[in-house]
């Protein structure tokens, strides 16, 4: 598993290295609660949440908001890559589940 801070990282390189300007730490307001995203392109409405215990994340993304979330990708109004560090065991996990997703945003736009 690894920590908030590598895997903010590893997401941000990631993103950036696919032509995204992120913000760090965005507020977003979703199921009548404001959150902070780890990172969001405003302009492309489409940014990551690395979900990690020791930041605090299982509080403030509870059942509500990540249905919201998730409506909201499935809607294609939004586009945020939600990654759980109870199924990421490395950085390169990290960075291949990332690209992956990333390769599916490039294929259905």
């Amino acid at each position: 598993m690894i920590d908030e801070s590598q895997g903010r990282k590893v997401l941000k390189d990631a993103f950036e290295k696919a032509g995204f300007t992120i913000q760090e730490d965005f507020p977003f307001r979703v199921a009548g609660s404001q959150i902070h995203l780890d990172g969001y392109d405003s302009a492309r409405r489409t940014g990551y949440e690395y979900i990690t215990t020791a930041s605090g994340d299982r509080g403030d993304l509870n059942d509500e908001v990540l249905e919201e979330l998730n409506l909201l990708n499935a809607e294609g109004v939004v586009q945020i890559l939600l990654i759980d560090e109870h199924f990421i065991s490395s950085e390169e996990e990290l960075r291949l589940a990332c690209q992956d997703y990333l390769e599916e945003l490039s294929v259905d736009r």
